[in-house]
């Protein structure tokens, strides 16, 4: 990897991240982190999202929970309707 001698602090992080692993998922997941995930509906991105009940890293999991949970619904749903 080739970087300047004025890397910032965040560019040392990501350097770090590199370094630790060649896991893509990981490697993604931390770069969310430190970036932050933008806009869902505009064009920013980086920086906070502002869901404001969610954190797309923090609550991860549930998220993933809701998701399952909501396609198992409209799948009921569906299937009821049949």
């Amino acid at each position: 990897m080739i970087y300047r001698k004025d890397i910032s602090q965040n560019g040392i992080e990501r350097m770090k991240i590199l370094r630790q692993s060649t896991d893509g998922f990981y490697i993604a997941e931390e770069d969310l982190k430190l970036r932050g995930p933008g806009q869902i509906t505009g064009t920013a991105q980086s920086g906070a999202l502002e869901l404001g009940l969610a954190d797309l890293s923090r609550d991860r999991d549930l998220l993933m929970l809701a998701r399952l949970d909501a396609r198992a619904s409209i799948e009921q749903e569906l299937l009821g309707k049949d």
